[in-house]
């Protein structure tokens, strides 16, 4: 009866241990998700009670087929992907299991000990799991792309899997030896090289692939500056030239028609409207070129200015700076409440710029905007030239989102 009862505790001990484990795996890949909580608590007990009954069948596969679709099942809780689901459901129920079907085939040698032995073996195996998810961990970026490297993701899936069917093969039809366990080790070790020798070549490419994207963003930056530039040349030249335009329009004054035509034509040459006006002409021309866009766009903009006429910090910068603020401001703002505030102050040699707008939910991870679209090597590039920026001055960068707000605050030396 005691006998029984420890078996008993020892097969649910193990079964919460790695039902535990599959969470924190989940939460460890997944940042966001797509089910309410009630939900994903259902999910796992249902998992829980599959997993309890898997260990009533004496043999046969179908339950690992039931155990894999339950796993599949808990995904759906988390992202967005089901290519990504996929390859995640597969992975887990590898490597969670590997050590579990190892375990299960050496117990075949030790049938004698009966069903108490075998039961604390498991216990002991779902202890060693979180060594598993210690790994996740450690690969937890090559996860996050897992959907977008389709070609790697075959292999990275499709490795440990055949690993999994050459140990289980190994370990129920050859004599345990010390042999035996060297070769399942150095499958483990061929495995764990394979992980990082794919997350190595993906770290490469997303370093040259983030590389192009910032030089390709600096050079539209700096195609703005030079356009923002030729209008401010024309603006200056036009109030340089206001008197003899004044003049002009006098000398014409009972043809309505050609004041009016020469007007617009002045209209034209002054261009948009201005909504800066600081003094520093650096500064005011890199706004209103941005505000001006924004405005096109149905915004509203709230600015409040106070700097000097000249600061010591580079044109191409101050427009990465502005332009990329103003950007994130548009990409997160709501439809609803279309207005950006912009707060720029300069004190005591330090430059203190502050930006926020009406927004949706944005979760924040590391100083990084989390997002759900599937271009994601793409998304951020703003935000990394800004910091590049910023740390260039031994500045300081936040990224907010409370009380259904974004914001973006900075404080650098200048």
């Amino acid at each position: 009866m005691i006998n029984l009862l420890i078996t008993n505790m020892n097969l649910l001990i193990a079964n919460i241990i790695y039902c535990y484990i599959i969470y924190l795996l989940m939460n460890c890949i997944y940042k966001e998700k797509t089910s309410d909580k009630s939900t994903e608590i259902l999910s796992y007990i249902l998992f829980f009670v599959t997993i309890m009954l898997f260990h009533n069948y004496e043999s046969g596969i179908e339950p690992y087929f039931v155990l894999a679709a339950m796993l599949f099942v808990i995904t759906l809780n988390y992202g967005n992907n089901y290519y990504s689901r996929i390859c995640i459901t597969f992975l887990i129920f590898i490597f969670t299991n590997m050590i579990y079907i190892t375990i299960l085939a050496i117990s075949k040698s030790y049938e004698n000990r009966g069903i108490e032995f075998y039961y604390t073996i498991l216990l002991l195996s779902r202890f060693l799991m979180i060594f598993v998810y210690i790994g996740f961990l450690k690969f937890k970026k090559l996860l996050d792309n897992l959907f977008e490297l389709q070609k790697q993701s075959f292999f990275i899936v499709i490795t440990p899997f055949i690993s999994l069917l050459i140990i289980y093969n190994m370990v129920s039809t050859m004599d345990i030896t010390v042999w035996l366990i060297v070769d399942i080790i150095g499958i483990c070790i061929i495995n764990i090289i394979m992980f990082y020798t794919f997350e190595y070549i993906n770290s490469i490419d997303d370093k040259k692939r983030e590389d192009e994207l910032i030089k390709q963003q600096n050079i539209y930056y700096n195609r703005q500056f030079e356009l923002m530039r030729e209008s401010n040349e024309k603006l200056h030249a036009l109030r340089h030239d206001l008197k003899n335009h004044m003049m002009y329009m006098q000398s014409k004054s009972g043809d309505d028609a050609n004041i009016f035509d020469y007007k617009d034509e002045l209209d034209s040459m002054l261009g948009k409207n201005e909504y800066a006006k600081s003094g520093n002409l650096l500064i005011d021309s890199i706004l209103n070129f941005k505000i001006n866009e924004a405005v096109e766009k149905g915004f509203k903009c709230k600015l409040k200015l106070i700097v000097p006429d000249e600061i010591n910090i580079k044109e191409t910068d101050l427009v990465i700076l502005f332009g990329n603020m103003i950007d994130n401001s548009i990409e997160h703002c709501l439809e609803s409440e279309k207005e950006i505030r912009l707060a720029v102050k300069y004190e005591s040699g330090i430059l203190y710029i502050d930006s926020s707008n009406a927004s949706q939910k944005i979760t924040i991870a590391d100083g990084k905007i989390i997002t759900s679209k599937l271009d994601k090597k793409n998304h951020g590039m703003g935000l990394k030239n800004i910091t590049r920026v910023v740390e260039k001055y031994n500045g300081e960068f936040l990224i907010e989102n409370e009380n259904d707000r974004f914001r973006i605050s900075i404080m650098m030396q200048c």
